[in-house]
């Protein structure tokens, strides 16, 4: 009898185990506000490194189990490379090098402007902000501009004896290490590149992912066109991305892509933004925003099992109240097997929907929205979907009511969300874009890398919709510097750097 007991009881163990591995895990050591920010995530041996916002890099050897410093205290990482027992990073202003998995760390250069880095063979590739295109061959002690003067490089990617570049211009190529270049057109603002099975994915910003299957040479976007998306990184036949909006996966070399966000918080109804991604000892690593790391085992997140693809129509309906008006949203499966909705819910009374069915392998239904009478003179509503992948809503339409007129509203954002500044880096004046999904207070507020506040930039009620707020960085030193948007529950932080 006791024996049976233990097996009962460690098989509720491994069963406790498998479910914690099927969903994002956040770990400990990195998640309070101070070490949040994580920009980089890289993996050396059974060291992974983590590249935080403003206090320097951190390290595990333990699967994520507790962090370390890794020296650079109190510094970006906005950048992070690596070449085999070789370490690349740079804040916006400098390079940094370690030779021993980021132990210890010597300066390669201190006055470089770099905006993106890359490493061939012994050839380093260093892309400026409003400087073009640098080389060394000697591990920095001399470096060469070699193209692209005056214009900002955004993000560089090898591919065999390919070098890609996103530029002021879009996509460059360049076939002799880049020393002459031709230009491959849109997408601009590619945040990272990857290959896999032959083809190369660009990520973009606000645009989602683009695909080439000629080496670079002609772009085209998949079913993934709205969103940032930050980083991949390749497992095998799959290939996952860090978006502003969670983690996405496909498993079909990028003709369809999957949420993978099982145990990512919600709020606002937006998963985390992630901004770097690793793999290690079986497990899938996210760096976020403000939340920490997370973590999640590799082969679950690997599975796509029902999930939903969703594609609200463009819908405009304009009713006289009291008059109840109709309208559908599109919904298509692209998973690999049939999925079954749980609900499909308002969250005011005057919205009410018709549940679906089941929906099979790649079919499409139409759901039913219904607009009823308001007492309210002026309301916000979502229309909610939840399915048997995840007990979060995996997408959701806005509702405006205001006097008699019903509007699921198009030009309204669904989701709070800071943009990326414009241009970055910047001299002298730089554009901040941010979206509000209903009103109210928000800040919007400048920090440099000592957490010390600089500006601000907005404090008050807003209304709902896109909002631009213009920064002047003449009077401040080079360096990074970080921006931060607050209303109500909502927080994220974007990082911008200053060169004069």
């Amino acid at each position: 009898m006791k024996n049976l007991f233990i097996l009962f009881a460690i098989s509720c163990l491994l069963l406790v185990s498998t479910a914690v591995q099927a969903q994002w895990v956040q770990l400990n050591g990195l998640s309070d506000s101070a070490n949040g920010h994580i920009w980089n995530l890289a993996v050396i041996g059974n060291r992974i490194l983590a590249g935080t916002g403003n206090t320097g890099m951190f390290v595990s050897t333990d699967s994520g189990a507790t962090w370390l410093p890794s020296g650079l205290q109190n510094k970006d990482i906005s950048i992070l490379t690596d070449s085999g027992a070789k370490i690349y990073v740079s804040g916006g202003a400098g390079v940094m090098q370690s030779l021993d998995s980021g132990k210890t760390w010597s300066s390669i250069d201190s006055n470089l402007p770099v905006q993106s880095l890359a490493v061939s063979g012994g050839t380093i590739f260093a892309g400026m902000y409003y400087g073009g295109l640098y080389i060394t061959t000697d591990d920095g002690v001399s470096w060469n501009l070699i193209s692209l003067r005056g214009q900002t490089v955004y993000s560089l990617f090898v591919y065999g004896g390919i070098l890609l570049a996103s530029a002021d211009s879009g996509i460059i190529l360049s076939t002799d290490n880049g020393v002459t270049w031709s230009n491959r057109g849109e997408p601009n603002e590619v945040t990272s590149f990857a290959a896999l099975n032959g083809n190369i994915f660009a990520g973009t910003g606000d645009h989602g992912v683009y695909k080439s299957t000629d080496n670079g040479y002609t772009w085209s976007v998949t079913s993934m066109s709205t969103g940032w998306v930050y980083k991949f990184i390749v497992s095998g036949t799959n290939i996952f991305g860090a978006t502003n909006n969670g983690v996405i996966l496909s498993t079909d070399s990028g003709t369809s892509w999957h949420a993978v966000d099982n145990g990512f918080p919600i709020v606002y109804n937006q998963y985390p933004e992630v901004n770097a991604l690793a793999i290690s000892g079986g497990y899938i690593f996210a760096g976020t925003d403000i939340k920490g790391i997370w973590r999640r085992g590799l082969s679950e997140a690997s599975t796509v099992s029902g999930v939903v693809a969703l594609h609200p129509t463009i819908i405009s309906l304009r009713a006289p109240h009291p008059t109840v008006t109709q309208d559908t949203i599109a919904l298509r499966n692209t998973g690999n097997s049939p999925i079954i909705i749980d609900s499909i819910f308002g969250t005011r009374p005057w919205i009410s929907v018709k549940d679906p069915d089941t929906v099979a392998v790649g079919d499409s239904i139409k759901i039913i929205v219904t607009l009823q009478d308001s007492s309210q003179e002026s309301d916000t509503g979502y229309i909610l979907i939840v399915t048997n992948d995840s007990p979060n809503p995996v997408d959701s339409v806005m509702v405006i009511y205001q006097g008699t007129t019903a509007v699921v509203e198009t030009n309204v954002p669904a989701f709070f969300a800071l943009a990326q500044n414009y241009p970055n880096p910047f001299s002298a004046t730089t554009q901040i874009d941010f979206s509000l999904p209903e009103s109210g207070h928000a800040t919007l507020k400048v920090y440099n890398s000592l957490g010390e506040e600089v500006a601000t930039l907005v404090d008050g009620n807003q209304s709902a919709g896109q909002h631009s707020a213009a920064f002047d960085g003449n009077n401040l030193q080079n360096g990074m510097y970080f921006y931060r948007l607050s209303a109500g529950k909502f927080s994220q932080t974007g990082k911008m750097t200053v060169v004069h």
